[in-house]
């Protein structure tokens, strides 16, 4: 799966954070400027003489650099900037012992500063780490030449978003001068977006001479990714984290980190058998300030399990005898749990997973009184971990109100005459919903025979509501599954003699791109082009961007008919047909609910399937659509018009391909049978 199969809970506590600044008065609300590309991005200089750190843009500062020290460059991750105090902190730190330190600055391009739709702001931060690697990459190299810098002193601290910044930059660095930079440390790299990435994607062993990757928290991604993975403690909650606050723990190992540089007797033991290292344990580590010497610290390959103080600094003062490479002689393998739990898919396998690794990785969160299993099992939804069970919801004449069927039973009580729909929900939805189950009603009532695909775990419809709206990125991730188990079933009824023509797919919001990705599989399959396919308002968060075979795109069908409604869909004309229902922005009578506006587009479906009933338009350029510029209602004369109505459905409408502005009615059905009088096409 392209994106993440983990956790965007960071999305919660952001929120928190900017509605609290926003009713404060102290949040910019209009700064959306990582929607853009990025255009402010500094390198701030902390040495001796700047301690608290100075901005010189992307100066080089030859006379500022001691060739025989250590050279440290720290890259901040989403919504958050080189002057957050934990950064700060552990760069005044790494100064105090003799290193230089650079912190790159991209507030801007991370959206530090940003506020609205959250899962769009991190989409678009996450399409910025390419190019503000580069930048990093080009001032390195800059300095390298110019400064007379050895790469064998470079080490790059990366958190969150940050860690693969520092990845990108790498690659860039070794691509160009053949050689490596002498250290990367990810703190907890960021998992939404980049769990599943090939290594050219995302940070990699390969990009550094040593890759040490901290995890410690579900916001980073679970498996080693580096030469040494060092886990701490629990990865959902560190100790003195407020429950939920996964923030507080995804930012956790900077801290870590900090107070290992600042006291050599501050060290964090680590193993991986289930019990704490203690004064006479020999098969143990001891992470400790020599993991930023870049001559001292040579550990082996390897993943180790951390033992995490509850009460700051964290760390231990106890006297450790750990023999150096111990985890060549320890058992079970913390590799193998993780690789499990990230392979694993739906909530039953990873309770046995969890269950089957034993005491040493399901350690009591502390202040819950909870195993790590029981929370993942209570907390997460299934979503999270792929998809686990989808089901099919029959209607017909016969069945009105929809009955589950199984598999075999696709061809069992259908009218093989009629035409078929195949309709399939969205985000946190299901097939009971009441605008997905009004629009299978009327359907069925024009004649049609409905299958409506239910996806709901895997689009994060169950599970705690705190917690299920940040599961986005895993719902997206899973669309292409669902869209090939979608496309299975519509083969399978092809296979028993109904004839392609009689196909449309219907999906909305995510839906819209699973009916995409199920099109597309048919086409490829060898089966043919699905004749007529509706997306109603295709999801916008992390598909604007891709390209046709990412997303639901007018190649999927031989007519696609795009329906736009809200900012949460594509504002991009997508099909061969866009209607644009009042300019796409914000519907009539919805106020400010732009998930009303968003669900619109299935209702303005249902809406023209009633008789006579259907929605006046006009065509529109793109220009027009971004100006939201006044349109005249066609009358009598007008003859350069649309009138979408079931016509789209029979597929003998004569509406010609384009963009259309079209006139909704505020009240509800939000159609007119004003039809009499217009001349427009049909």
């Amino acid at each position: 799966m392209k994106a993440a199969a983990a956790t965007l809970l960071i999305f919660f506590t952001r929120f928190t954070y900017l509605r609290a600044e926003r009713e404060s008065g102290s949040l910019d609300m209009s700064n959306k400027s990582c929607v853009f590309n990025p255009k402010l991005v500094t390198i701030v200089l902390h040495n001796e003489k700047n301690p608290d750190g100075v901005n010189i843009g992307l100066e080089q500062k030859c006379e500022e650099i001691d060739k025989t020290k250590p050279i440290a460059f720290i890259v901040h991750g989403f919504m958050s900037s080189a002057n957050s105090s934990y950064l700060c902190n552990l760069a005044s730190t790494l100064v105090d012992k003799r290193h230089t330190v650079f912190s790159l600055d991209w507030p801007d391009a991370a959206c530090a500063h940003g506020a609205g739709d959250l899962v769009l702001l991190y989409a678009n931060a996450v399409e910025h780490t390419h190019l503000v690697g580069q930048l990093l990459a080009n001032y390195i190299l800059a300095m390298v030449d110019q400064c007379k810098v050895s790469l064998k002193r470079i080490m790059l601290i990366g958190h969150s978003l940050g860690s693969h910044v520092s990845g990108f930059a790498a690659k860039k660095i070794h691509e160009t001068k053949r050689e490596k930079v002498a250290r990367i440390f990810g703190v907890d790299p960021a998992r939404p977006n980049f769990w599943n990435n090939p290594c050219k994607e995302r940070l990699c062993k390969t990009d550094a001479e040593r890759v040490i990757i901290f995890h410690s928290s579900p916001l980073g991604i679970l498996r080693s990714i580096g030469h040494l993975d060092y886990y701490f403690r629990s990865l959902f909650l560190q100790p003195g984290c407020p429950f939920f606050d996964f923030v507080c723990s995804h930012t956790r190992p900077i801290i870590y980190m900090t107070n290992m540089v600042k006291d050599p007797s501050c060290v964090f033991p680590g193993r991986f058998k289930s019990s704490e290292p203690n004064s006479t344990t020999t098969d143990c580590v001891a992470l400790s300030s020599n993991i930023v010497d870049l001559t001292k610290y040579t550990e082996e390959e390897g993943t180790y399990q951390l033992w995490v103080d509850k009460n700051a600094p964290h760390c231990t003062r106890k006297q450790l005898k750990c023999r150096k490479n111990a985890h060549k002689n320890a058992s079970p393998s913390l590799t193998d749990y993780v690789d499990q739990v990230a392979g694993k898919v739906g909530p039953a396998s990873f309770k046995n997973t969890m269950r089957g690794i034993g005491t040493g990785i399901v350690d009591t969160v502390e202040g819950i009184g909870e195993s790590v299993k029981d929370i993942a099992e209570k907390v997460i939804p299934p979503c999270f971990f792929g998809v686990n069970s989808v089901s099919m919801v029959l209607f017909t004449s016969d069945i009105p109100f929809g009955k589950v069927i199984a598999p075999n039973e696709s061809y069992i009580d259908i009218d093989p005459a009629k035409k078929i729909v195949f309709l399939v929900h969205g985000f946190i939805s299901s097939a009971n919903t009441s605008a997905s189950y009004q629009l299978a009603s009327e359907l069925v009532q024009n004649d049609y025979t409905v299958y409506s695909l239910d996806w709901s775990e895997g689009a994060c419809t169950t599970g705690l509501p705190v917690v299920k709206l940040t599961g986005y990125p895993s719902a997206v991730a899973n669309t292409r599954e669902i869209g090939e188990y979608m496309a299975r079933y519509v083969t399978s009824v092809l296979e028993e003699g109904i004839p392609l023509d009689n196909i449309t797919l219907i999906g909305h919001s995510l839906g819209a791109h699973v009916a995409g990705f199920a099109a597309k599989k048919i086409q490829n399959s060898g089966h043919g082009t699905i004749r007529r396919l509706f997306g109603a308002d295709p999801a916008k968060p992390l598909f604007v961007t891709n390209s046709c075979k990412e997303r639901i795109c007018d190649s999927d069908a031989d007519n696609v008919i795009i329906i736009h409604s809200s900012g949460f869909g594509i504002p991009l004309a997508l099909g061969h047909i866009d209607l644009y229902m009042d300019y796409g922005g914000m519907q009539p009578g919805c106020t400010m609910n732009i998930v009303c506006s968003h669900t619109r587009a299935v209702e303005y479906l249902a809406d023209m399937l009633i008789k006579g009933c259907g929605f006046p338009g006009v065509p529109v350029s793109t220009t027009e659509i971004i100006m939201k510029w006044p349109k005249a209602y066609p009358n009598s004369d007008t003859t350069d018009c649309i009138f979408a109505s079931n016509k789209l459905f029979r597929g003998d409408s004569n509406i010609k391909q384009g963009k259309y502005y079209m006139f909704v009615n505020p009240n509800s059905p939000h159609c007119t049978h004003e039809t009499r009088n217009l001349k427009c096409q049909q």
